[in-house]
């Protein structure tokens, strides 16, 4: 018996107050009893729920069961066949939001009908369809987007596949037909208490996966990550070893961030130049190569599709006005700062400016450790607001000090104020990278969220 489909399936179901409307069916999951002055809030037609926690009798429904059962529920009253998506997951630390922009900037050179949800939003055939709320959404969130793939005729689903997501089950149900795997480093490990449950959280994605399996051969514990995949076919890429089976030979990059190089793989050799600025960026492309070429591509067809490539917003945008250099990036991980700052100290050979902070209520280790990477690549350090939430900005600002050595530390809590004084005080000789929030349009501080870009930022102060 499925009581969704018996009493609600003319609805439709929601688990999130932001997709409540009028002919809605709110699932009160577990987890989803702090909220309930939000549900309430939104007034959905009906709440359907294991327990009434404060909930208004006339439109609350108690069906036991439901936090069990509901993504079958869900399925049978959408019909909705998992088995008829192809679907590819990225995961990893770093690189997931790159790689996921660069497949789909491929698949629609070739003009093949997909979809994509992770951190930069939720689309289909490039139309936006949902701004980012989580990484990896929810799996109600997920179902209401197949329904809109299937009356769009789209059968390849790309998705982002964090650890928290993965470990929260929200992929639950879902055939994980392809994956790629980026790298893993230290991150979440507010959430996931040691480094040990991290690497679990994603090697149970790994496990699931049933065809090609890509991942980066050069990353820490690439035995442990292989030994737990038992699908089809596994591809290594690297940047070093030429006994990968996707071997990338950087021969030059431009000072303009032109990489020119070759690649060596199963289906034969690319030679491309690419605006890409990083060597690690190449990684993010090639490991979605194995799916494309599951999906029909011709190596000739993916190399053509390589020359109108772009990065994605917040990954390496440059910009410039008369003699001052400025990127921004999303790096917010200890590695993911380091490789970010170790690939502007090789391109640029300049002096390297940087503006960053570190998010509150968060993984509180990596503060002093992205300290000590700042420290070690950089002339000027301008510590600011990273979404703090409820935590005191000094504080944060205090245990990202104790990584520098040096006395060029400066604190501006606005981060709006670090911006304009750190491109005030660049000099010509010297670059300015912003770290940390790339293409996010807000700001956290106690409970309040407003509107920042760190783009616009940028922007206002180059006019």
């Amino acid at each position: 018996m499925n009581p969704l489909k018996e009493k609600f399936n003319e609805y439709n179901f929601v688990d999130h107050t932001d997709d409540v409307r009028e002919d809605s069916a709110f699932l009160m999951l577990k987890g989803s009893e702090k909220h309930v002055s939000s549900i309430n809030a939104a007034n959905p037609k009906f709440t359907i729920g294991q327990l009434n926690i404060g909930f208004l009798d006339s439109n609350f429904v108690q069906i036991k069961g439901l936090d069990t059962n509901f993504i079958k529920w869900i399925d049978e009253c959408y019909e909705i066949n998992q088995k008829k998506f192809n679907n590819f997951f990225v995961t990893g630390t770093n690189g997931k939001s790159s790689a996921l922009s660069f497949l789909s900037q491929i698949l629609s050179n070739q003009k093949i009908n997909h979809a994509s949800m992770g951190t930069l939003g939720s689309f289909i055939n490039n139309i936006n369809i949902h701004n980012q709320r989580l990484t990896t959404e929810t799996p109600v969130f997920i179902r209401n987007f197949q329904k809109k793939c299937i009356k769009n005729n789209v059968k390849n689903i790309l998705y982002e596949a964090s650890s928290v997501g993965i470990d929260q089950n929200r992929l639950e149900g879902l055939s994980v037909d392809h994956l790629s795997f980026s790298n893993i480093t230290h991150d979440h490990l507010d959430y996931h208490e040691n480094f040990e449950n991290y690497l679990e959280a994603k090697l149970k994605i790994v496990r699931k996966c049933t065809n090609t399996f890509t991942y980066w051969r050069d990353t820490d514990h690439k035995k442990k990550i292989q030994e737990n995949f038992f699908g089809k076919n596994s591809f290594t890429i690297s940047l070093k070893d030429i006994s990968s089976d996707i071997y990338i030979d950087v021969h030059h990059i431009s000072p303009e961030g032109i990489i020119e190089f070759t690649s060596h793989t199963p289906w034969g050799r690319v030679n491309a130049n690419v605006l890409l600025y990083a060597e690690y960026n190449l990684i993010n492309l090639f490991l979605s190569l194995p799916y494309l070429i599951n999906c029909g591509l011709k190596l000739c067809d993916f190399q053509k599709a390589l020359e109108n490539l772009k990065v994605p917003l917040g990954r390496l945008n440059k910009f410039m006005m008369k003699n001052k250099t400025i990127y921004v990036d999303y790096a917010h991980t200890p590695d993911g700062l380091d490789k970010l700052l170790y690939s502007i100290m090789m391109l640029e050979k300049k002096k390297i400016n940087i503006v960053f902070g570190c998010g509150g209520e968060r993984d509180i280790e990596k503060r002093t450790m992205m300290g000590k990477i700042a420290d070690s690549y950089c002339e000027k350090i301008y510590i600011t607001n990273d979404n703090p939430r409820s935590e005191d900005p000094l504080a944060i600002f205090q245990m990202i000090k104790n990584g520098i050595k040096a006395s060029k530390t400066l604190f501006i809590e606005d981060r709006g104020e670090a911006i304009k004084k750190s491109i005030a005080d660049l000099q010509k000789n010297e670059i300015l990278i912003i770290a940390g929030k790339g293409h996010e349009n807000f700001q956290i501080v106690s409970e309040e969220k407003y509107i920042f870009s760190d783009i616009e930022a940028v922007k206002k102060c180059l006019k």
